[in-house]
């Protein structure tokens, strides 16, 4: 297993806009797309240096803050703490 980073982290938390929806209407060929979702997300931490932890849900008191931030979002959202935001300063990448 993969040492668990420290200092500053970032949790990042995504999901398939309309899934009910879109595993109503793709039955078994659902799990191709969750593969294919999951495989663009770790793609990109690797390509960042990062590290995938879990694909159900992560536990402590930051990944709470972060779920929160979570559920505020909606479809083609992409939303930060002020923590993230003050570490980006004007950049984004």
């Amino acid at each position: 297993m993969q040492a668990l980073p420290s200092g500053t982290v970032t949790f990042v938390f995504t999901d398939i806009e309309g899934s009910t929806e879109l595993l109503k209407q793709l039955g078994s060929g659902y799990g191709d797309v969750l593969g294919t979702h999951r495989q663009i997300v770790r793609e990109t931490f690797v390509a960042a240096n990062g590290i995938e932890i879990d694909t159900k849900g992560m536990r402590g008191l930051d990944v709470v803050r972060a779920a929160r931030i979570c559920t505020a979002a909606r479809g083609g959202n992409v939303l930060l703490s002020e923590s993230t935001r003050a570490l980006l300063g004007s950049t984004l990448p």
